[in-house]
């Protein structure tokens, strides 16, 4: 069975690891809402069992990858959000968030079996990730405004 191409959402002739800020958004397989959900009246998270267990995972980057720092982020029911910065890096941007895919998916996995966390169908996270090399600081502060105040955001989108 032949699967369709998939555009590259990458930087052609970018060199992933190098020193800088990267903002990254990681969104569930269909969308699908398993992080917790959205209080209309606040429009603050309300983060279940998962969706904490995937900021535990966010926060953990730097523990992982010495040269890494976590700027902010947030996990909102279908798709997190974080800036980072990468320090003159050996590992990859790619390599981090493939790191991060699979230790939170191996947790949900082991959540889900005892009945902590919601089914999933197929894949926690979908196959790709959105990034945008940050190229100023107005460009940066815009970002952590946006992460600091997406949930509030949630329910207008949903409506």
């Amino acid at each position: 069975m032949e699967h369709p191409s998939r555009k590259n959402l990458r930087l052609p002739n970018y060199d992933y690891s190098s020193s800088g800020a990267y903002y990254v958004t990681i969104c569930t397989h269909n969308q699908t809402c398993l992080f917790g959900k959205v209080n209309k009246a606040t429009g603050t998270t309300l983060y279940n069992e998962a969706g904490k267990m995937v900021l535990r995972w966010l926060h953990s980057i730097p523990n992982k990858y010495s040269n890494v720092s976590l700027d902010c982020c947030v996990a909102l029911p279908n798709h997190v959000h974080l800036l980072l910065f990468l320090h003159e890096s050996d590992h990859s941007l790619g390599e981090i968030i493939k790191w991060f895919k699979a230790q939170s998916t191996n947790e949900y996995i082991k959540g889900v079996k005892q009945g902590r966390f919601p089914p999933f169908d197929k894949a926690i996270w979908q196959r790709n990730y959105y990034e945008r090399i940050v190229r100023s600081e107005f460009e940066m502060n815009q970002i952590r405004q946006y992460i600091t105040y997406n949930s509030l955001k949630w329910n207008m989108v949903r409506e």
